[in-house]
Parts: structure tokens; C-alpha cells; sequence
């Protein structure tokens, strides 16, 4: 991957975080779409576009005034340019006067050919993607795909950017809201360790101890070793049963703030926030419930994957794995540089079967620049995978 070199002085320059740096870097480039099915037509033109980048989008963050370029030194730095609206902004072409089905198929392959897509190194690393054809998903008149690379934040911080261009459909003028997250149980569980004595404290710091051990060492063997069975879910090969399935293994990404709700965008960049804007967020493998021969009667009902899943979940609550591959990262990035710690990240992501994470939406409907917003939903692209045969491609 190239990069622009920075020669002159007096240039508007911050560092690249650590994350940013592994999340592009030769061994990896993600990507994240942010999709808005609108129910009625795009009605605006291209004055209204660059007023509503310059007014709204484009304040909300430096990074999307910024290219990243290498120093003298070969660290990687975010440099502010003058951003050329119009470079930014798609929009594609279809045949006209076809059906619904067949515009979702048209919008499918856009997706994926822009998922494909490296974004140009010489301008700020985001696009948006007007696309104004109806589809049957949503019952939706046109749709609006935001593109951004994954190094500029996360998925609490990009969609929160998103967020921020939304009003509510019932009245402009007040905040959009979200649902409440309820202290967890086991904050309660702790609080109760605390207050029964020495054993139970002895217990949960032995608790601790075995499950920091057992998940840091399963960590390691995926990201670098092990890589699941082929599988539908993994590969899509056909004559597959999935309960003769093993290894199947899910990544959880997690949000690493102090969160308790969404905050606005000019909260996130102060320097003490507790919900920082970024890349704030850790993996942890899960492996699913396996389901045999001889227990298929026991998992009848697909719930009870469900409930197991979260036992396991649960378990791995009281451990400091997460923290651990935090901390193996730091130390790759230090003693062998950032593109080895990119490598054990394109392992990580390579070696499983699929990756999960979610972000909370707004309680009432919403509106983008006046145009009613029937569906909203993001994707990570860019992600190894494995296909049939074993040969390793990007999505």
C-alpha cells in the first residue's frame, strides 16, 4: 500500500493511533458501509449535497478532512487537506422502468463491488453512494451508502457521525433517543462476591485466573494456528450438514468504553471523554455449542444453542483475555513493527467462521435531510475469509 510522503513544513499533522495504523496497513484494510433506505426518491441536487457535507458531515471530525501520509521517519500521520466534495460523492447508473427484485439484485452487486474497492490513498478515505432506484427491501424508493475506512473509528464512532445527520420524523427540533442499557447482572454478581466473605473472593480471583489463562491461550492458537472446519456458515460449500460441524468459532467484537448510551460527536473528540472517538474496541472468540449424533435430540430447539452460547459468554465475563491480546498487540506493534501486528489481526479475522457486533438504533423513525428513513443497517467489508478450496480472498 502506498503512501503520500510529507515533505513541507507547517503541515496540520496528527499521529495515527496504533489501531488505525494495523487496520491499514499492507496485511489489512476494512472498511465500513453505513446503508440508509429512504422511502421516498432522492430529491436533492449537488448544491444541497456539498451544503449538507460541508455544514454537517464534514465538522463533525478532522479525519474526514485528512489523508494519511508517512514522514520522514515512515510514521504514519493524518494530514488535513482541502477536500474535493465532488471526488466524493457517487452516483451509479441503472437500467431503468425494471422491477423491485431486480434493482435488488443491481444494489447487491454495487455493495459488493464497492466492498471490493480500496479507496483512493490521495484523498480523505470516505465516499458517499447515492443511489436513487427502489428496492423491495423496506419498501424502499432510493438508498444512500456511506463508505468509510475503518482507520478513521469505529463502528459507536462512524455511525454515531451518521446519527448525527438524523432528526426525528415527529419533531425536528428534539433529539433522537435511544433505549436505556441496564447496569449488567454481573455487576450485581460482583457486588454480592464482595460482600460474602473470603471465599467467595478467593473463588472469583481463582475464577479469574483459569479463564484469563485459557481464553488468552485459545486466542493465540485461533489467531495464529487453528483455522475452523469448512462449513456452510464458513465457506457455503454444499453437502455439508452443519451438526457434523466442529471448530465453528464466532468473533465477538466489544465496545472497550466506559458506555452506557450514545453521546454527541463533539463529546466523543474531547480529550477526557469517556466515550472517546476512535478505534475503542477488543475481540474475544466464542466457540459454538457443538451439536452431535448423539445430542441432537438435546438441541431440538434452536434456543438452547442460544443459552449455551451465552453460559460460554458469561464465563469468559470474568477474565482479562481481552485485556491480554490488547497489551500482545502493543508488544508486536513495538518489537516487529505495525504490519506484523496487522498480520496477527488478518489471522484472527481468517481463522474464524464469522464475526459478530451490533450497535443500538433510534426509538422513533427518523428522517435524512427531510427524506423518511424506512431502514438503516452497516456491514464491516474487507474482512479475510476462506472460500471452497482453501484459497484465501478478501470480501
Amino acid at each position: 500500500m502506498e503512501y503520500l510522503k510529507v515533505e513541507e513544513e507547517g503541515d496540520q499533522r496528527e499521529p495515527v493511533s496504533p489501531t488505525g495504523q494495523f487496520l491499514n496497513s499492507e496485511a489489512l484494510s476494512l472498511c465500513i458501509l453505513g446503508v440508509f433506505e429512504l422511502g421516498v426518491p432522492i430529491s436533492i441536487d449537488e448544491s444541497q449535497v456539498d451544503s449538507l457535507v460541508k455544514e454537517v458531515f464534514l465538522p463533525t471530525n478532522p479525519r474526514f478532512s485528512s489523508i494519511m501520509v508517512e514522514d520522514e521517519n515512515g510514521e504514519k500521520q493524518w494530514k488535513r487537506v482541502e477536500v474535493k466534495i465532488k471526488d466524493h460523492i457517487k452516483t451509479p447508473i441503472f437500467p431503468s422502468g425494471l422491477s423491485t427484485k431486480i434493482y435488488d439484485k443491481y444494489i447487491d452487486d454495487y455493495i459488493s463491488d464497492i466492498s471490493l474497492e480500496k479507496l483512493p490513498v490521495t484523498q480523505p478515505l470516505w465516499q458517499i453512494h447515492l443511489i436513487n432506484y427502489p428496492t423491495s427491501n423496506s419498501n424502499a424508493a432510493s438508498t444512500i451508502i456511506f463508505k468509510f475506512h475503518h482507520s478513521i473509528g469505529d463502528g459507536f464512532s462512524l455511525i454515531g457521525v451518521l446519527l448525527s445527520c438524523l432528526q426525528r420524523a415527529d419533531d425536528p427540533s428534539l433529539p433522537l433517543t435511544f433505549p436505556s442499557v441496564p447496569l449488567s447482572s454481573t455487576n450485581k454478581d460482583d457486588m454480592s462476591h464482595h460482600s460474602n466473605g473470603l471465599f467467595k473472593n478467593v473463588s472469583r480471583i481463582f475464577s479469574v485466573v483459569t479463564n484469563t489463562v485459557s481464553d488468552f491461550y485459545w486466542s493465540i492458537v485461533k489467531s495464529s494456528l487453528l483455522e475452523d472446519d469448512l462449513s456452510p456458515i464458513r465457506s457455503g460449500i454444499s453437502g455439508v450438514e452443519f451438526r457434523k460441524q466442529r471448530g465453528s468459532t464466532a468473533l465477538v467484537l466489544l465496545n472497550s468504553r466506559e458506555f452506557r448510551g450514545y453521546v454527541s460527536v463533539k463529546e466523543m473528540i474531547k480529550p477526557d471523554s469517556k466515550s472517546p472517538w476512535g478505534n475503542c474496541f477488543a475481540f474475544l472468540h466464542v466457540p459454538l455449542p457443538k451439536l452431535t449424533d448423539d445430542d441432537s435430540n438435546s438441541y431440538s430447539n434452536p434456543l438452547e444453542f442460544v443459552w449455551k452460547t451465552r453460559e460460554i459468554i458469561n464465563a469468559q465475563k470474568s477474565s482479562l483475555g481481552v485485556y491480554l491480546t490488547g497489551r500482545l498487540l502493543q508488544v508486536l506493534k513495538k518489537l516487529r513493527g505495525p504490519e506484523t501486528a496487522a498480520r496477527y489481526i488478518h489471522g484472527t479475522l481468517k481463522n474464524v467462521s464469522m464475526g459478530i457486533t451490533n450497535l443500538m438504533g433510534p426509538v422513533e423513525p427518523m428522517t435524512l435531510a427531510n427524506h423518511p428513513v424506512t431502514g438503516l443497517y452497516f456491514m464491516v467489508v474487507g474482512a479475510p475469509h476462506v472460500q471452497s478450496g482453501g484459497d484465501n480472498n478478501e470480501l
